[in-house]
């Protein structure tokens, strides 16, 4: 009975003897007669099986055609593959490679033909592989192993699978370059152990806590704050070892709320609470936690600092605080402390007044955060010189209170020294010196000024003389009065008429000059004006002024003027001598009839 191949066979055969008579047909027609019928017969057999063969060669063309295509398209895969291929005989020579495995290996394919693997692999890795080639011939499961190549910088790690090929005389190797994975792992490595060596170093108490409270992890600072040996506390539920009983209730609930959603009020910023100790002893630590997802579960990382002495610390600088506020307080001046920053660390309540904040307002606060910029930049100024020359100072400075009076004060700044000799701030006081400025400027106005006319007196005159004769303010022009007939006033109407008709010529005088020039009276109906750098021309159009003012012109007054300019120091004597011979002269021409 015909199999199914048979079948196939003979349906393939009937289609190509149909097929070649089709075409002997075709070429029958321009065929030539035969001899006979037995001999066309044979004939006819003869060509229909010719071209049976014809047909054939053009089916098996055409499937090497597809086959080299597909050659070529199992080549390119193997080639352009992303994992290195190689073939080995039974001896570990190289039979095949593709490109990838050239890369890795760095040698050209050509050289690589025939040559043995091990001899590409790191001596420290050699025996290993041995011990894996000799598995693949053995075992019927793919082999793995990993290697270190011997070139490379840093030298290539590979990870080859392997499995015998069809014949069992060879085998079939894929290298995957996995130098970057193990080049992470270590870092990793070097990572967690560093981090475990932190925290075995750590001076606050590190506690790792799995899903459940139980403590996983905790360091030597943990077994010392706590007073327990690190067996005891792996293993055990951190609330009930180490949490006071008042807190305890409140700590697990939060820890029951965390397991569900990593999520809790403590997470992310640091809290006080009471600690246990294995004795039973309370005390204040500060306490950090973290949240840690570990395979879809939350784990948390505790971070616990004992702040039982600082607590101490800090209740003794709070009342340190306290005294020295009642000691600022009870300075009747205005107070203060600033830190080396120059940020104010206690201020008192005569300081606040004048600034209108509260003291606590201004703790912490820079000058530039309380007064205008210039004073605020004085201010500051002043405490750096203070703090870098080590030494108390004093200064003077006028202001403008809040009710827009000026004030002048006094300020003395003094360093503030540590144990070590070092500046760790600057303590202040001002107190108001208003009145004693005024004071001083009064008699500072009356050692200067005339008292008559509030001019200037002449022991000012002969001073600015002196200074303008080691000046450069030239040419200096000077201008010497002196009123007519004053005499004959006090003679016939009285001193009280002489002073006011010396008031008015001194007024007339002052209105004439500029507002730098030096208006003075040297004696008792004697004037002097000092130009500075003012010349003949100047001087001339002043004294103009004076002689064409109504006062003169109606004959109220009458004054005689005398100039003089001097174009180098050493005229200026020359030239006061020159003003006065010309006052005179002036005089004597306007007692002329």
């Amino acid at each position: 009975m015909a199999t199914h191949e048979d079948k196939y066979r003979f349906n393939a055969a009937d289609d190509l003897r149909l097929l070649a008579e089709k075409r002997l047909r075709a070429k029958a027609s321009k065929g030539h007669p035969r001899a006979n019928k037995e001999l066309q017969r044979l004939v006819h057999e003869l060509e229909v099986h010719q071209i049976e063969l014809e047909l054939q060669n053009e089916e098996l063309g055409k499937a090497r055609v597809k086959l080299e295509a597909a050659l070529g398209a199992c080549t390119d895969l193997y080639d352009f593959a992303p994992v290195g291929y190689l073939t080995l005989n039974r001896d570990g020579k190289i039979i095949s490679v593709n490109l990838l495995g050239t890369r890795l290996l760095q040698v050209e394919r050509s050289r690589l033909i025939g040559r043995h693997l091990e001899h590409f692999v790191a001596a420290t890795d050699r025996d290993n592989f041995t011990a894996f080639f000799n598995r693949i011939f053995t075992s019927q499961a793919k082999e793995a192993c990993e290697v270190t190549l011997q070139k490379g910088e840093p030298p290539l790690v590979l990870q080859i699978e392997a499995m015998p090929g069809v014949s069992g005389q060879t085998c079939l190797l894929a290298l995957i370059d996995i130098t970057e994975r193990k080049q992470l792992e270590i870092a990793l490595r070097e990572s967690e152990d560093r981090m475990y060596k932190l925290a075995k170093m750590a001076a606050d108490a590190i506690v790792m806590l799995d899903d459940n409270g139980r403590v996983t992890f905790a360091n030597a600072a943990a077994e010392v704050m706590f007073g327990c040996p690190g067996g005891e506390i792996t293993g055990g539920n951190f609330h009930t070892l180490f949490l006071a009983d008042h807190i305890r209730p409140i700590a697990e609930k939060g820890y029951s709320s965390f397991r569900k959603q990593g999520t809790g009020p403590l997470l992310g910023r640091t809290t006080e609470v009471v600690a246990l100790r294995k004795d039973g002893s309370e005390f204040p630590v500060e306490l950090s936690v973290s949240a840690l997802d570990i395979k879809g579960t939350w784990h948390s990382i505790a971070i616990m600092r004992d702040v039982t002495e600082r607590k101490s610390v800090q209740e003794k600088i709070n009342k340190v605080v306290r005294q020295q506020q009642a000691i600022l307080d009870n300075i009747p001046n205005i107070a203060w402390l600033k830190d080396t920053e120059g940020r104010y660390v206690a201020v008192n309540e005569a300081f606040s007044r004048t600034v209108g904040l509260h003291p606590q307002e201004l703790v912490g606060k820079y000058d530039h955060e309380i007064y205008p910029p210039e004073r605020a930049a004085k201010h500051a100024n002043d405490t750096r010189n203070v703090m870098s020359s080590s030494m108390r100072t004093y200064f003077e400075e006028s202001n403008v209170d809040r009710q827009g009076n000026v004030q002048h004060v006094e300020k003395i700044e003094t360093p503030i020294f540590n144990d070590n000799g070092k500046v760790i701030g600057v303590i202040g006081i001002t107190h108001d010196i208003t009145s004693r400025k005024e004071l001083e400027l009064d008699l500072r106005h009356d050692s200067t000024h005339d008292t008559l006319t509030s001019l200037y007196n002449r022991a000012f005159f002969e001073e600015e003389l002196k200074r303008f004769s080691h000046g450069r303010m030239l040419p200096l022009s000077i201008v010497m009065g002196d009123v007519n007939g004053l005499k004959r006033v006090n003679d016939t109407q009285g001193h009280a008429a002489g002073d006011e008709l010396i008031r008015l010529a001194a007024r007339i005088i002052l209105e004439a000059f500029r507002a730098e020039d030096i208006v003075a009276r040297i004696g008792g109906d004697e004037f002097a004006v000092l130009l500075p750098g003012a010349g003949r021309l100047v001087a001339a159009e002043a004294v103009e002024r004076i002689m064409s003012c109504p006062e003169i012109i109606t004959g109220q007054v009458s004054i005689a003027f005398g100039i003089a300019t001097a174009e180098s120091n050493d005229q200026i004597a020359e030239a006061l001598r020159l003003s006065d011979e010309r006052m005179y002269q002036h005089k004597t021409e306007l007692k002329s009839p």
